[in-house]
Formats: C-alpha cells, structure tokens, sequence
C-alpha cells in the first residue's frame, strides 16, 4: 500500500486519537505553533489568536489593534497544512476570521498489482468565525461557527462546527480559569460511513507567576471527548523572558500517538514567530508547525 494513503488512513487515529472514523477528525488537527505545543492547555490562553482553535474566548484582548498569523505545517508522509486568521475589534467584542487546508499529495490510485494508475490528493477544508466578548468584570464568552469540507478521491463530505467557551479572571492574583465546548456539529456522509465530528469539552486554569523579566505560566486542564468518551489530563507551561523569547511544553494522558508538544516563541514590536515541534509515536515521524503573526 501507498505509504502516504497508509498514512492518510492512520492519521486521525494516531495523531489525534479521535475515534474510529476517518472523515471529521482533521477538524482537530493543530493549525498553529501554540496549539501544536500547549494542546489542551491551550483553552486558557487568553487574547492569543492562536488558541482560538482550543476556546474561542481567546480571541477577546482589549486594543484596537488587527493581528494576522499564517501557519505552515509539515506532519507525517508529506501531509501538510496552511491556515490564514485575522482578529481585529468590533463596536462590540472582537471578531477573527480563519481559513485553513490539511493536503496528502501523490496517493497512488491503484486497482491490482503494478504500475500506479494515477495519483490523486486528498483534501480538507475549515473556514471558521469567531467572536468573543466580556460579558462582565473579569469574564469574556466566546462563540466561532465553522464550515468544513473533506475530499478523498471522489468521495466528499461537509459539514458544520460550533464552539462556544469562557475565560474567568478568579479573585486568586493570577489565576485564570476557562471552558469549551468544541466540535459541536455534523457532517454528510463520507462515502458510505457516517462522519463523527470530534466533540470536545475541556476546562482548565492558567497560573502567571511574574519574578523581574521572567514570566512563568504553568497550566492544567482536562477534558472528555463525547463520542469516543475518553477522558484526559494535560499539563503545560510556558517560560518567557522580557515577554520577547520563550519555551512552551506540554503533557497529556490518553493519547498513545502525541503525548509531548514542544515549542519556540519569539516576538519583536508587532512581530511574533512561533515554532512547535511534535514527535508522533509507531515510529511515523516528527511533526514541525511554524506560525508568523503580526499586530498592527
């Protein structure tokens, strides 16, 4: 068999543990350097365009400011993915828009031993909206509403998704406290088999210790995937100096294929570069994100 459809079949499972079906599960794969190394920590990282993905509360940051990011991302076998977000303010709240595609080029076709009769590329599409909002002093809500599509050869599947999520400012100096729901949603068909949407709810709370240039924010969080049921702990942190350089790491259970995020970050002005690195278990290969955001 074609490594890269081996790959294309086992992806969703290995990367991302979710299920048993094929179609729907790209719909978590990480589309930037800060969800790639914090994972499920990730839902409280507030006014960080992101950690959208994880809980669309984040997308609220006082300022009148407009940030764009692009993230390039080369997993296993040659699939690849590119996602284009922007956030800027409205009269009320703050609103991002994002775009992303997941591609496994070069699948041979085959239909007996020999010579490939061709090569196809399997494709998958998100288009996504996200507003967050304070609602009160210290708390922000947030909702995002996503379009999905998926292509395997001739066969498609669309669909729709739905988070909603809030980040609250707890009386305890420092400790910020959020909760998603992601993934709430459906999608037709894929061939024959019907598409389980990974569904998942996550609650967790980000401690920021502050000691002169050094920023220390370590982070807990849990969560339950509702089709599958399975439950998990992650733990993360990320260490920055003078809010310029930093490391992210991250750790969570019930997850064979991924359990480590690394990451890099640095920001200069209005500048930002995120990098993460993931390994992925079965000996299938290391996945490298890159992310570049800018604030204007």
């Amino acid at each position: 068999m074609n490594t890269r459809l081996l790959s294309l079949l086992l992806f969703p499972a290995l990367a991302l543990g979710q299920g048993n079906s094929a179609g729907g599960a790209y719909a978590k794969i990480p589309t930037h350097a800060v969800i790639a190394a914090l994972e499920d920590v990730a839902v409280v990282k507030p006014g960080d365009i992101g950690a959208i993905g994880m809980n669309p509360a984040n997308v609220f940051t006082h300022g009148s400011h407009t940030s764009v990011a692009f993230s390039h991302a080369e997993w296993i076998q040659g699939i690849s993915g590119q996602r284009l977000s922007t956030s800027f303010p409205l009269p009320v709240g703050r609103l991002a828009l994002g775009a992303a595609i997941t591609t496994v080029a070069g699948i041979e076709l085959r239909d007996q031993p020999g010579p490939a009769l061709g090569t196809f590329d399997a494709k998958s599409a998100v288009l996504s909206a996200s507003w967050g909002l304070p609602v009160s002093d210290g708390i922000v809500a947030g909702i995002a509403a996503s379009y999905l599509y998926e292509k395997l050869y001739v066969y498609e599947s669309t669909g729709f998704g739905l988070d909603v999520g809030a980040l609250a400012q707890t009386p305890v100096d420092g400790l910020t406290i959020g909760a998603s729901l992601v993934n709430a949603g459906q999608m037709s068909a894929f061939r024959r088999d019907v598409v389980d949407i990974p569904t998942t709810l996550r609650f967790g709370g980000m401690y920021r210790l502050e000691s002169g240039s050094l920023t220390l924010e370590p982070a807990l969080s849990i969560r339950q995937e509702l089709h599958d049921r399975e439950f998990g702990v992650a733990a993360g942190a990320t260490a920055l100096y003078q809010n310029l350089v930093g490391v992210r790491f991250s750790w969570r259970s019930g997850e064979t294929a991924r359990s480590l995020g690394f990451g890099l970050m640095s920001a200069y002005g209005g500048l930002g570069l995120e990098y993460s690195l993931v390994p992925i278990s079965s000996g299938l290969g290391t996945a490298h994100m890159i992310t570049v955001l800018a604030h204007f």
